[in-house]
């Protein structure tokens, strides 16, 4: 079985994935990459206590790339160009139940700090339409915001620091991500002071907590699309 995005990687899994007994996920794919595709898989089987072992496999072999594979909740990692007997051996040793590294749980959950999904719905009232347009509103809009937090950074301009990250506190407020919030709240007062040694580590920081509330959100909206729409005649039950 073979897709050409991570979604369809995610569906697929999703449909036929007790016929698998390991994936080769490709980093550089459109649409979701294979780490965000691969951790949204770990979400989700959380729930059911399954684990599927997962292979990176990447042509940019940079340095680092390897713990991002493994942190994303991937077992192993593969550079391109692939040498036959290292995937040979990557599959032999995954298969016969030896990671690369332990992974984590798969009964461990997302913090509520980094998501509370509790608190997210009831902000919307349980209406998962609105929760999707709320995630995709977000995911749209954040790069745009770290982009200009960082260009202002870079030229010490408060004003536009203090708005970036203002703007990045409360769509993150919103979405119940307490960490997150709470880096931009940091950063933003930082920026307030003119402090700027500390508004470098602070970015760091809340880039850190963007990159694990990421696919915590995709997980949560993969959630929402599979669950049953109510009719109209329900909704005025």
């Amino acid at each position: 079985m073979a897709a050409a995005t991570g979604k369809e990687a995610v569906e697929l899994l999703d449909r036929e994935g007790s016929n698998c007994d390991l994936v080769l996920m490709e980093v550089e794919m459109p649409d979701v990459d294979g780490f965000d595709a691969t951790a949204i898989v770990r979400e989700k089987e959380k729930s059911s206590g399954r684990h599927m072992p997962t292979v990176a496999l990447t042509a940019y072999a940079m340095k680092g790339d390897r713990d991002r594979s493994l942190a994303a909740g991937m077992d192993a990692y593969v550079s391109k160009p692939i040498r036959h007997q290292d995937l040979l051996e990557t599959i032999q040793r995954l298969v016969s139940g030896m990671p690369d590294t332990p992974s984590a749980a798969p009964s461990e959950k997302t913090p509520a700090e980094v998501l509370d999904e509790a608190l997210l719905m009831s902000r919307v009232g349980d209406d998962l339409l609105l929760l999707q347009d709320l995630v995709d509103l977000y995911l749209g809009d954040y790069p745009r915001l770290l982009d200009e937090i960082r260009a202002a950074l870079g030229r010490k301009d408060s004003r536009a620091l203090q708005r970036g990250a203002h703007s990045l506190k409360g769509c993150t407020s919103n979405l119940a991500a307490k960490l997150a919030s709470e880096a931009a709240f940091k950063l933003e007062g930082l920026a307030h002071a003119g402090d700027w040694g500390e508004a470098g580590n602070a970015l760091e920081s809340l880039e850190r907590e963007l990159v694990r509330l990421k696919p915590a959100l995709l997980a949560v909206r993969a959630e929402t699309e599979k669950k049953p729409r109510p009719t109209k005649t329900e909704s005025l039950q």
